[in-house]
């Protein structure tokens, strides 16, 4: 049996969407500080219900010291809701760092900065790796500074597989272009 809502406590409101809320909440048990995610699903189509499900699933396979940890999740059906409970990150988000630099006209250190792309690129590799139990490789898609977490030691936590894809083989290819435009990295079209 899963985590139930009752099981915990809302500390905050840590972000919203246009399709749910992130809370930092602390569990009774053991006084644990996670996230929960919680999803309105019954307002989504059919191609977002079935990004949740993937997100959950591709959650539950990863396990490395550089991604989100997921810790379950609960289905509120009567309510259309979908709650994630994930590990807390109380460093925030990469995105929120770069802003404190520009506004305070400020530099992050370089050996940060080579730390951040070394922890990145092991998550990544866990996920390109093959590394769930279907021998899958996990592509996230959406690799930008907001989706890039510190855990209270300053070490990265990739996180938000919203717009994960799973490919069922090494010569499998994912054919189609989403994430954030910012962030993509250019086409090349072969004419």
């Amino acid at each position: 049996m899963g985590p139930k809502l009752d099981d915990f406590e809302i500390i905050s409101t840590i972000g919203k969407g246009s399709h749910g809320t992130v809370r930092k909440v602390k569990r009774n048990c053991d006084g644990k500080i996670l996230v929960w995610k919680e999803l309105h699903y019954a307002s989504m189509n059919i191609s977002e219900k079935q990004g949740l499900v993937l997100e959950v699933n591709v959650l539950r396979e990863l396990n490395h010291p550089n991604i989100v940890r997921f810790y379950g999740h609960y289905v509120d059906r009567q309510a259309g809701m979908l709650y994630i409970f994930m590990e807390y990150c109380p460093g925030g988000d990469l995105h929120k760092i770069i802003q404190k630099c520009k506004k305070t006209d400020s530099y992050l250190e370089e050996g940060f900065i080579w730390r951040v792309l070394k922890q990145v690129c092991e998550a990544l590799r866990t996920c390109h790796d093959k590394h769930t139990k279907g021998g899958e490789i996990i592509l996230h898609r959406d690799i930008k500074p907001a989706n890039i977490f510190l855990d209270k030691d300053g070490n990265i936590k990739v996180g938000d597989f919203g717009l994960a894809r799973t490919l069922n083989s090494g010569g499998s290819l994912a054919r189609t272009f989403v994430g954030t435009p910012y962030y993509m990295s250019p086409i090349y079209i072969d004419e």
